[in-house]
């Protein structure tokens, strides 16, 4: 049964109106749109509690720390892509967590700036790198100078725009801020990725309480050309090594109970520092989460567990900023 409700949110994609429900997950009720398939959480937590969330978040700033020197190899490599078809100048990273893209981008020689909600996580990247990390929205920063419209020669998003309930305003909100010719990188879950299509909503890498925006390769690309954008580049990276997938099998045939308590929870009651235990001492766990997965062949159809996305703002684009009070990281 759809939905058409007035004052509902229209699909960021297509701009339908008509929802219906897709699935019941980790306690919350998803809805995909009639027209585009673009899927979303539909009774997810309001951008005021959900603001509140990332200002006081650690977790995803500790796993960024424990993954920094891994990202700092990985976000050179991206760099090195958006300086095929950009000179280094102001840089922007939207949803930077401690700054570990900023520091890529100032080693290259690019003037970084950074956003992100998370208090403890920004105050640890000014800290440790003394990279400039603001803690606001961009709809917060309207009448700084150093957001003035078309004063960006790139902007970066790894991982935040399936965070935003209003993706389209974002976007657009970037489209503003990039000068003429300047470049923007996204980098997401893939929703249609083999991945996403093997567990549906069962599928932790994507299907979380903070991703609200469930995108496939198909609908970003559709939505950042509908905002403006001439598209560069698109992939679909994959990794063999995956922590999670031995999680996902499990609950997707319904025994995530059993591998709970073979794990050493005898309640029952999933825990992560005891199941990365599991599979990283035992040899057929570690085989799934090592070597199972065809990452290669995923790459090459299209179906990688992630997106990557570059386009570039066209050289007589002209959208002036609009500051509609929407776009909510």
């Amino acid at each position: 049964m759809g939905r058409d409700d007035v004052g509902a949110e229209p699909c960021p994609v297509c701009e339908g109106a008509t929802f219906v429900e897709a699935f019941r997950e980790i306690g919350h009720r998803f809805e995909r749109c009639v027209g585009c398939k673009f899927t979303r959480m539909a009774d997810g937590s309001s951008e005021e509690s959900l603001g509140a969330y990332y200002a006081e978040a650690r977790a995803s700033g500790e796993a960024a720390w424990q993954e920094h020197a891994d990202n700092l190899v990985k976000f050179g490599r991206l760099l090195e892509r958006i300086e095929r078809h950009v000179v280094p100048g102001r840089f922007l990273d939207v949803g930077c967590s401690i700054g570990t893209s900023l520091v890529a981008a100032r080693d290259r020689g690019w003037d970084a700036i950074g956003i992100e909600l998370s208090q403890p996580v920004a105050e640890f990247g000014r800290t440790k790198w003394g990279v400039d990390i603001r803690e606001a929205l961009l709809d917060d920063l309207v009448d700084d100078p150093s957001f003035a419209s078309a004063s960006f020669d790139a902007i970066f998003m790894h991982h935040t725009l399936e965070h935003v309930k209003r993706p389209a305003d974002l976007l657009e909100q970037c489209f503003a801020l990039l000068r003429p010719g300047g470049v923007m990188f996204q980098g997401l879950p893939n929703h249609g990725s083999l991945k996403a299509l093997l567990f549906g909503g069962r599928w932790s890498y994507g299907v979380t309480s903070e991703h609200v925006s469930h995108f496939t390769k198909a609908q970003v690309v559709r939505l950042v050309r509908r905002i403006g954008f001439e598209v560069l580049a698109v992939e679909t990276p994959d990794a063999k090594q995956d922590p999670r997938l031995l999680h996902d099998i499990m609950h997707r045939i319904g025994r995530r109970e059993r591998l709970a308590r073979a794990t050493g929870a005898s309640d029952g009651v999933f825990d992560a520092e005891k199941y990365i235990r599991y599979i990283t001492d035992r040899r057929w766990p570690n085989f799934v989460s090592n070597r199972l997965w065809p990452a290669r062949l995923t790459r090459f159809i299209g179906r990688g567990q992630e997106v990557y996305v570059l386009a570039r703002k066209p050289a007589a684009a002209t959208l002036a900023f609009r500051p509609t009070g929407a776009a909510k990281q």
